[in-house]
């Protein structure tokens, strides 16, 4: 029966299931596995079921899973151009066997949430397990961050990967139609110099940015070069160190447009990630504790962008502290 329908039917019947399988961890799981029985019914089927079972692969998965990673990560090497793969081989990256293995079709065209950070963290599992030199049940018992931490600025194997990333980077972008991008700056990777973010070619737009600012300026710097405007962007300010914080807001004043910029404030209060956007977005979703003071030295005009302000309760004398903000 479902063969008979027109494509443009069967898959709007694929996309609500989807939306209401994404509902909790238990249907997801379910319903992924009959779609998937979807692909053996025949060519009909398997031409409209893939296209949502490959459009969000690089989501956080529910938990770790270092085969899961090494599947997926090997069948988008396996997708790969000939060229690419050429160049993959001659840094003896990938085998012969995976330099002249073509898949059923170029998978990464079917991507359209491409999550730039579990690109990365995939890519390390990836090839943590084709080295053979780690015991896979220990690391699947270790934290995710421990472990990216612990391998990512290994030379050769940084060099290596960053290689790989930029030509999966590169078939993603090239073949998928609508994309829509995410990264993740996360405050405890603070000691990975995201050396992967080097040389990419141009974003334009970054759908969703979470930036921090123990991040080093040069990641930033590099971020500049790929993405000009952010639909959604979070900043988690650690400090208000200008010295430390100086190529965070270049890169923020130098962007077109921030459609939603939600800023957190933990420590104390630095305006000038405010004052430098004030040009280039019309709203801002402000978080900060109490015991912080905010001098509200703003024009009626910047007063109306900030559009959420949430004051965290700190318990010392919060009321008093958040009156003294208008004197």
């Amino acid at each position: 029966m479902l063969n008979k329908l027109p494509p443009e039917i069967l898959q709007i019947i694929f996309k609500e299931l989807i939306e209401y399988g994404n509902k909790t961890l238990e249907i997801h799981q379910y319903f992924y596995h009959d779609l998937y029985n979807c692909l053996f019914v025949d060519r009909y089927m398997f031409s409209n079921a893939i296209i949502f079972l490959w459009q969000n692969t690089l989501r956080k998965f529910y938990k770790k899973n270092f085969t899961t990673s090494k599947m997926l990560m090997t069948t988008y090497i396996l997708s790969l151009s000939k060229e690419s793969k050429e160049i993959l081989y001659e840094n003896k990256i990938i085998n012969k066997q995976q330099k002249t293995t073509n898949t059923l079709c170029n998978y990464g065209s079917l991507l359209k949430n491409f999550n730039l950070t579990e690109l990365y963290t995939k890519l390390v599992y990836w090839m943590l397990i084709i080295t053979e030199e780690f015991d896979i049940e220990i690391l699947e018992n270790m934290e995710p961050n421990m472990i990216i931490a612990y391998h990512c600025n290994d030379k050769i194997s940084e060099k290596n990967r960053n290689l790989l990333y930029k030509e999966i980077f590169n078939n993603f972008i090239k073949n998928s139609t609508n994309l829509k991008y995410q990264l993740k700056l996360k405050s405890n990777w603070e000691n990975i110099n995201y050396s992967h973010l080097e040389n990419l070619s141009p974003l334009i737009n970054m759908g969703n940015l979470e930036c921090h600012t123990n991040i080093t300026d040069k990641v930033y710097k590099d971020l500049s070069k790929i993405i000009t405007s952010v639909d959604n962007m979070r900043i988690k300010c650690i400090h208000d160190d200008e010295s430390k914080i100086e190529g965070l807001i270049n890169f923020i004043s130098g962007l077109k447009k921030i459609k939603i910029m939600k800023v957190e404030y933990y420590e104390s209060y630095n305006p000038e990630i405010i004052t430098k956007s004030f040009n280039i977005t019309n709203n801002y979703q402000i978080i900060i504790p109490s015991d912080i003071f905010i001098p509200l030295k703003f024009s009626s005009k910047e007063l109306e962008k900030i559009k959420g302000l949430i004051i965290i309760d700190s318990g010392i004398d919060s009321i008093e502290i958040v009156k003294s903000w208008i004197r």
